[in-house]
């Protein structure tokens, strides 16, 4: 259930946006390492909880480009997340930019002079976040109970949709 868009949740149907609200989601997991809402019973409750705006957290020194990417893709509004394309141009720029060098040293920069010492200041914050979440995930604590499994069940999106008319209307 966390991966699954508030709109579906309260009985839309899928589209491409609920898609990219699940990579959101993703996005958080890798993060932390841990499925969303841990610990938490994956209930009607939980499912309110997102439709009203709860998301996953993030790990400490995750990119700050990166948390904001994800709640993007994790926007209440469908019209508001990023496109798949809007993503793969993203990410590539990123993955661009890191793989320029192993180093944040300025002399290191990717040579375009069409960048702005802004832009190249940018970059290279991009970079450093990136190289130093890489360090923090190697001590990330392995999960409690990495064997326990998840099981897909239906959700019931109208006693959700219910739920959720009740919470604004009573």
């Amino acid at each position: 259930m966390p991966y699954v868009a508030p709109e579906v949740l309260l009985g839309q149907k899928f589209t491409k946006a609920a898609d990219i609200y699940s990579f959101g989601v993703i996005m958080s997991e890798m993060s932390t390492g841990q499925r969303p809402f841990d610990g938490q019973e994956f209930d009607h409750k939980l499912a309110i909880k997102i439709c009203k705006g709860l998301r996953p957290e993030f790990a400490s020194g995750t990119p700050d480009c990166y948390i904001e990417l994800a709640n993007q893709c994790m926007n209440l509004d469908p019209q508001k997340r990023p496109t798949a394309n809007d993503l793969w141009n993203i990410l590539e720029k990123w993955i661009i930019n890191i793989e320029s060098s192993n180093s944040t040293n300025e002399s290191l920069l990717p040579k375009e002079s069409s960048l702005s010492s802004d832009e190249q200041l940018s970059i290279l914050k991009i970079k450093k976040q990136f190289l130093e979440a890489d360090e923090v995930i190697k001590s990330l604590p392995i999960p409690k109970h990495s064997d326990e499994m998840y099981t897909s069940k239906i959700i019931k999106t109208k006693l959700i949709s219910k739920a959720i008319k009740g919470v604004y209307f009573n």
